[in-house]
């Protein structure tokens, strides 16, 4: 790959029908089932033995808004972070022109994932931290005290597995929500509106398991306040929780991906055809 081609890719065109349609599928996955992704977050760092305890704990020491804690981070940010994802995948599909729409999603989907996780770092560092803190801040006051406590590399703890997340996370998902499309259009001559939530859907819950291990190694690095390296993560992760560690949450994170991803990419398709239409 050249770098013509890869700056090609990185700054496309803008579509703003891809824009706007991108930002209220980031709207609507960030809304629709945040507090599935703080159940998820409290396992992976945590020591709860199951959801359901993990549940009860988070609620007698946080209360119901407990679970939305961290939600200001993913509401500043999702959507205009969907919408650019989005117009950059769309924009590395175009110009790839694998075979098949099942490549062609794979590769543009590793271009959008490795220039995407510089962006997500340091909000998933924001976010998590919150979600497992006992501190009661807003999400622009924590960030503040993780930046006079630790200064601008803070954001930026975990870069390395968040890149490997990505690329692993972004591939499957688009190769997987390509694939199915081609099955809906085979099948129904064109997509039902139905069929983009259940391609999001099927290929969110795909994606969340084929990455979940590596999603434990991250969050569990950037919220262990013993600044452990990915080796000792791994090894701590073994050692105090097994092989089944790695996929503590598994559950409530597969359901928020079937939620999130079905709602967000319905919102997405949906948004995107309507502005075509009266352009």
């Amino acid at each position: 790959m050249n770098c013509y081609f890869l700056y090609q890719c990185l700054y496309p065109k803008i579509n703003m029908a891809e824009v706007v349609a991108g930002f209220f599928q980031g709207l609507g996955m960030a809304l629709s089932s945040y507090p599935l992704d703080t159940i998820k977050v409290r396992m992976q760092s945590g020591n709860f033995s199951s959801v359901n305890e993990c549940i009860k704990n988070s609620f007698k020491n946080h209360g119901l808004f407990g679970f939305y804690r961290g939600v200001g981070s993913l509401i500043y940010t999702s959507p205009l972070r969907s919408s650019m994802s989005l117009a950059l995948y769309n924009n590395a599909r175009n110009r790839l022109k694998c075979e098949t729409p099942f490549y062609n999603g794979i590769g543009a989907g590793a271009i959008t994932g490795g220039f995407m996780a510089s962006i997500v770092c340091p909000i998933e560092v924001i976010k998590c931290s919150i979600q497992t803190s006992s501190q009661k801040l807003k999400t622009l006051e924590y960030a503040k005290t993780l930046y006079k406590n630790h200064g601008i590399k803070i954001f930026y703890q975990g870069l390395k597995i968040t890149l490997l997340r990505e690329l692993v996370g972004f591939s499957v998902f688009f190769g997987t929500y390509e694939h199915m499309k081609t099955i809906l259009v085979n099948k129904y001559q064109k997509i039902p509106s139905w069929g983009y939530f259940l391609a999001g859907s099927v290929s969110g819950v795909i994606c969340t398991i084929s990455v979940f291990p590596i999603d434990t190694i991250k969050t569990v690095f950037q919220t262990n306040s013993s600044k452990l390296t990915y080796p000792q993560t791994v090894k701590f992760i073994l050692s105090s929780r097994g092989a089944l560690g790695f996929w503590k949450g598994l559950l409530p994170s597969a359901l928020r991906s079937l939620i999130s991803f079905g709602t967000g990419f319905f919102a997405y398709e949906q948004v995107k055809s309507c502005l075509l239409s009266i352009s």
